[in-house]
Parts: C-alpha cells; sequence; structure tokens
C-alpha cells in the first residue's frame, strides 16, 4: 500500500532534489508505514506513534502532517506534525498536541536545513501562525524557546532491589505505610477502569485548579492504545472504593506515566506511591527499559521531589519555537493560570468537566 500522500503541484515537497534529497509527508492514520519507520528509532515513544494521532484526530479533529526525510534514499529524519486550527488560539502546526515530549526522530546524517525547509514549506502552505516542537535538535534558524521543563527518566533496567535502593527514604516509608495498609492494585486495559480513573481524574483536576479533557478523549485513548496492550491503567482501591490510579503508555522500550489521580480523603493509604510501585513491577515484567514521568514546570518543587524520591534522573526540556514572517513573535506569552485556578477549583465537577470539552479543543 502506498501511503504518501498526494500533494499540491505548487508544493515544495514530495519531489526528488538534485542533491538526492527528499521529503514527503506520510499519512499516519492509513496504515502501518509510519509506525513502521519509527519503530526503527531507539529513542521512540508512544507519542512519535500513530496510535496518538488517531487519539487527536478522533477527539479533536487535529490534521496529521507527518514528514519524512530523506536523503539518497536513505531515512534521515522523522517529524510528527499536527496541524490545531482554532476560530480562538489560531492555526499552528505542534509536534504535538498534548505531548510532553515529541519533537523529530533523527537519525545518522541528517541535516538540520533540509528538516528545517521541509517543516517551514509546510508552515507556509497551510498558513500556520507558529511551529512548535517539544524537544527539537539545536541548530535550528530562527526557533525561539517558547517554555521550559524538567523531565524525570527511571532506568528499569536494575533489578527490583536496586531499584528500590535508589528511592529516596520519604518514598520508601511511604511504600512501607502503603503496603500495610488496606489497598488492592489491579492493571487493567479494560474501558472501565478508564471510566473509574476519570472520575477520580476529574476530582484531581478540579482540585488542582484545572477542567479535565473530556472522556471522549480517554475513550479514545483505550481504544487506540490501551486495548491494543499500549499501556494499562493501574488502579489502588479499598475494597470497591477505587483511591488512586494512573494511566501508563507504552511504545517500544519506552513508558510513560501520562496521567495520575487521587482520592485526597485518604492521603494516610499513600495510594500513589502504591500504584507507582505497582507500576514499576509490571514495567520491568514487560522488558520495558525506561519509564518517563512527564514533565514538571520549574515552580513546581512539591511534584518535582516526588518523582526524584523515586531515583530518576532530572533534565531540562525547552520546547521551540518559529512563528511565520508576518507573526509577530515566536513566543506567546502563556497566560497566568492564578484567576482560571481559582474559578475552576470552585466549580462543580459537571461544570468543571463541561469547560474541559469546551476548552481543551483550542488548546495544545
Amino acid at each position: 500500500m502506498n501511503l504518501l500522500i498526494d500533494l499540491p503541484r505548487d508544493s515544495a515537497l514530495g519531489s526528488l532534489r538534485a542533491d538526492g534529497s527528499e521529503r514527503v509527508r506520510l499519512d499516519p492514520l492509513a496504515g502501518e508505514e509510519w509506525d513502521g519507520l519509527v519503530a526503527s528509532h531507539p529513542e521512540a515513544g508512544i507519542f512519535h506513534r500513530s496510535a496518538w494521532a488517531r487519539v487527536l484526530a478522533d477527539t479533536y479533529g487535529h490534521r496529521p502532517y507527518y514528514l519524512v526525510c530523506r536523503e539518497r534514499g536513505r531515512v534521515t529524519a522523522l517529524i510528527p506534525l499536527m496541524e490545531v486550527s482554532s476560530p480562538v488560539t489560531g492555526r499552528r502546526g505542534v509536534s504535538v498536541p498534548f505531548a510532553d515530549m515529541a519533537g523529530p526522530l533523527c537519525f545518522p546524517g541528517m541535516k538540520v536545513e533540509v528538516m528545517q525547509q521541509a517543516v517551514d514549506d509546510v508552515a507556509r502552505e497551510r498558513g500556520w501562525r507558529h511551529t512548535e516542537w517539544r524537544g527539537a535538535p539545536s541548530g535550528m534558524v530562527g526557533w525561539e524557546v517558547s517554555a521550559a521543563y524538567l523531565t524525570h527518566t527511571l532506568d528499569l533496567q536494575p533489578s527490583l532491589d536496586d531499584l528500590q535502593a535508589g528511592f529516596d527514604s520519604a518514598t520508601r516509608r511511604s511504600l512501607r505505610k502503603a503496603e500495610k495498609g488496606p489497598l488492592e492494585v489491579s492493571i487493567r486495559h479494560d474501558e472501565e477502569a478508564v471510566r473509574i480513573f476519570y472520575q477520580l481524574h476529574a476530582r484531581t483536576r478540579r482540585r488542582h485548579g484545572l477542567p479535565p479533557q473530556p472522556y471522549s478523549f480517554f475513550r479514545h485513548l483505550h481504544s487506540h492504545c490501551l486495548r491494543g496492550g499500549g499501556g494499562a491503567v493501574v488502579l489502588a482501591s479499598a475494597g470497591d472504593r477505587p483511591v488512586a490510579a494512573a494511566v501508563f503508555l507504552t511504545a517500544g522500550m519506552q513508558a510513560v506515566y501520562k496521567f495520575g489521580a487521587s482520592d485526597e480523603r485518604h492521603p494516610e493509604w499513600r495510594g500513589n506511591h502504591l500504584v507507582m510501585w505497582s507500576a514499576l513491577r509490571w514495567l520491568k515484567e514487560k522488558g520495558l527499559r525506561h519509564l518517563h514521568l512527564g514533565r514538571t514546570d520549574l515552580g513546581q518543587d512539591g511534584l518535582r521531589r516526588y518523582k526524584l524520591g523515586w531515583g530518576t534522573t532530572e533534565s531540562r526540556l525547552e520546547y521551540t519555537r518559529c512563528a511565520r514572517g508576518d507573526a509577530k513573535s515566536a513566543v506567546t506569552p502563556r497566560p497566568s493560570p492564578g484567576a482560571a485556578k481559582a474559578v475552576f477549583s470552585r466549580l462543580p465537577l459537571f461544570l468543571n468537566r463541561f469547560c474541559g470539552s469546551v476548552l481543551y479543543p483550542h488548546l495544545d
């Protein structure tokens, strides 16, 4: 099956150049060719896979513009890009929406200028206000840092005893308390588990002053990721009462801790710690090598301590953005969340969920 998209006659993509370079658009929703290419890169994760593109396309209607760069027939870069088009926030390209990190995958022989030109051509054709990469190679001309975060990665290859020895004392104490408590943990892939998680998630988001993504997002996440073995819901319960849960996504040798939620009425049971420890054991049984604990805002000291407590390695993650020539700036200031948090934390759950269903189609 030929999955290369037909491009406009005046498109700068899709033609072989005199220097042997080629840049083509590949539709990740049309078959398995994109995933086959992605699987050959050791740093590829779930956000590079077609499953994530399907979740976003089915939930919000975002369109994929995934690019393949070749030099004399050999793949040198894979660039996942999706178009977010909103009458409120404008039209832009993002690599990729609602992913912590999903920059281009680069192979030996990659030329930064070729990759940059491929992205610029699509941005110009589509009229994107700006293009944003969430993790990208250096040397891109005209790209500015638009946001910075911390990331935490745990090496899963040591034994369980060695992993536990790397936890800080507070984490080990919390685990001992959790293991003596009433909680039982299950690892599930069914949609009912997703529904249970979402109920906890909605409560947790409101507690933090944020609306949740609509349930349709999680339903599609189940359809395209969890049901096919690309992750699980790890659920801690006391009898029939859910206390803590988390969604872990997997692809290749990589796992991502994507969403976590808990019932604030039972902090003494340390449900979040038991969920994480159970997930680590499960991921090791699956043979995965690394767990990424997502991004952390630079000012989130409590969350940072929690992640470091598991013996993770901390690094800096930068998002870079390039504006079109007629845009004011590559960097759009992000609004202060203070006032919004005060509102969302006081809304009834059903109104908070409604706000999420209205807002998230315009965000990325």
